[in-house]
């Protein structure tokens, strides 16, 4: 299954996410995450439009957090 991004509903997460302070990268990360029993970093990268960088960092505070 190809998949094609965040919907517009998962992009309305990624704002209501954003208005509890968390940064957009780590908003739309966690978001794309709850859609995946298990994903690459090159997938989460595609589907929310986030660099490599972006991704490994959002990765790191989201471990940090143990939410993840």
């Amino acid at each position: 299954m190809i998949d094609k991004g965040l919907t517009k509903k998962d992009e309305q997460l990624v704002e209501l996410l954003m208005k509890t302070g968390l940064s957009k990268n780590i908003a739309k990360t966690l978001v794309y995450l709850r859609k995946k029993e298990e994903t690459t970093s090159v997938e989460i990268e595609s589907a929310t439009s986030l660099r490599q960088p972006e991704v490994s960092i959002a990765m790191q505070e989201l471990r940090r957090r143990k939410w993840v």
